[in-house]
């Protein structure tokens, strides 16, 4: 498999780098070289997946043969009983996470079980599995509950077990659950293949499609609707016939409404309207897309790129540029009055810092390196950067306007309360992990409104408004961010007074605005 996307990827980067293809494909979709990236990092994730499951469940089998002769057929059954738990327990939360996120967290497996009691189905050990149930959760246990449970096993057969037995038993539960884990985290990976598989298709088709849209140019020239412009905080929009995603049921006809700042809107509407409806608002049939300093999309599932910075996660997409030459800056801006220019060069001295000035006028700091590393020391944590108890605000200096802004960062992470992801990492700002497996799915959608907070767009479309805390919402809001919401039915009214419903059939039209 890797050898195959290998190949296509070569194929895709030798198009693009061919006859000023990128500038042409540049303008049709965006980062086409990051979404190049993005093909081999899907499929080493997932591959990587499988391999590391099936070595534990190697080891298992391996094992089984010589757990059979030394501890009886018990042992093995008592294997297999944690191991039917643990795949139950990783079914049922994939289950849920696939349903309205209105029930947060994963759900007990005992409304499960008592479904299979009502049914007459009958379970081997139905009490013990009752009891384990009760007293944890399988999919956090720790490793020193399972060693614990193999040292037990002594007493429970209530034969002689020597340390060979034991270590014996205590690698089998290792196995079943490092394989039962590796499974689980393929399953999530599964459910982002789609939107990183939609990406990586739009570059292809891109990339492929020039000859026949050029002919399609020639013969028939077709007047292409420009995206609505703000004036005065609104944004206008009309479309003539609205058809849900299939294309076969008309949901609106002659549909006209507008976004106004300050004023959020939730939009309704039956299965199937939300893709147009996001094709409508993000200008994709339109000549060019919707600017993001206008409108930004918040997704139920918020795209989020492996193994970049954690900078970059926060700017995306934008791709903040870093000073490349010497001299290197540290920006210190209002700096407190009882901070003098001899503290601030000690505190900087051990980093690296070659020299240092207070500027008075407009009370900053100014820290200069010689290399980019010290530099990258210097700003990489913000909470070490703490001289008389203030924490000082460094920002790196730069003459371009898309250099990262740490300090507005660190305020949009606390604001929606994952500061966390900063502060433990040892690199800081500069960590690179392979994001979409260390996040979990709620701090995934608190990462997005956080990209909202930070570019500051004057709208945001929110496509699972129900995922989100009501204190989220009213963030946005606070923070000059004018929230769309796209829900199936009403909710959230004291936030959303505005309300836009498509596809009533008791409507000649077929849509309503309220008020």
């Amino acid at each position: 498999t890797l050898e195959l996307w290998s190949g296509a990827m070569s194929h895709l980067q030798r198009k693009l780098l061919r006859e000023h293809t990128l500038l042409r494909v540049s303008q049709e979709v965006s980062e086409p070289m990051q979404r190049l990236a993005e093909i081999q990092h899907l499929f080493e994730g997932l591959g990587s997946s499988a391999c590391e499951a099936l070595l534990a469940a190697s080891q298992l089998v391996f094992l089984a043969p010589l757990l059979l002769r030394n501890l009886h057929s018990w042992s093995l059954l008592f294997v297999a009983h944690f191991l039917l738990l643990r795949l139950l327990q990783c079914c049922d939360a994939w289950g849920n996470q696939e349903k309205s996120s209105r029930a947060q967290g994963n759900k007990s497996l005992e409304d499960q079980f008592e479904a299979l009691i009502d049914a007459d189905i009958e379970l081997p050990s139905w009490g013990f599995y009752r009891l384990l149930l009760t007293l944890g959760d399988f999919q956090q246990m720790p490793s020193w509950v399972l060693r614990w449970l193999s040292f037990q096993v002594d007493r429970l057969s209530g034969g002689s077990m020597d340390l060979a037995d034991t270590f014996l038993l205590d690698r089998m539960m290792q196995t079943s659950f490092i394989a039962v884990q590796q499974l689980s985290k393929m399953l999530e990976k599964f459910g982002r293949l789609d939107a990183q598989s939609l990406r990586c298709l739009e570059l292809v088709m891109a990339v492929e499609t020039p000859g026949r849209r050029a002919a399609t140019e020639t013969t028939e020239t077709v007047a292409v609707p420009a995206v609505p412009a703000l004036t005065n905080g609104v944004l206008q929009f009309f479309e003539e016939e609205l058809l849900d995603e299939d294309g076969l049921t008309l949901l609106a006809h002659g549909l006209r409404f507008d976004l106004s700042v300050k004023q959020p809107l939730l939009i309704c509407g039956p299965s199937g309207y939300q893709q147009p409806m996001l094709q409508l608002l993000l200008g994709m049939n339109c000549s060019t897309m919707m600017p993001r300093q206008t409108l930004m999309l918040v997704s139920k599932e918020p795209y989020v790129p492996g193994h970049c910075r954690l900078y970059a996660q926060l700017a995306y997409p934008v791709h903040p540029h870093l000073p490349s030459h010497a001299p290197f800056t540290v920006q210190v801006p209002l700096l407190h009055e009882n901070i003098s220019e001899v503290e601030l060069r000690q505190h900087f001295a051990r980093l690296g810092a070659s020299s240092c000035q207070v500027v008075e006028e407009g009370r900053k700091g100014l820290v200069h390196f010689s290399t980019f590393e010290d530099i990258i020391k210097a700003v990489a944590r913000p909470q070490d950067r703490v001289i008389g108890g203030t924490e000082l605000q460094c920002e790196i200096a730069g003459e371009s306007s898309e250099a990262p802004q740490l300090h507005r960062m660190r305020q949009c992470l606390i604001a929606t309360k994952i500061d966390h992801l900063l502060t433990r990492e040892a690199e800081g700002w500069f960590a690179r992990r392979s994001w979409p497996d260390v996040l979990t799915r709620d701090e995934q959608q608190r990462l997005g409104i956080a990209r909202v907070l930070y570019q500051q767009p004057s709208f945001c479309v929110l496509e699972d408004p129900m995922s989100l805390e009501l204190q989220l919402h009213q963030l946005l809001m606070r923070h000059g961010v004018t929230p769309v919401a796209l829900a199936s039915q009403p909710c959230l009214g004291e936030v959303y007074r505005r309300q836009l419903y498509v596809g009533l059939p008791e409507i000649a039209d077929g849509w309503r605005l309220r008020p």
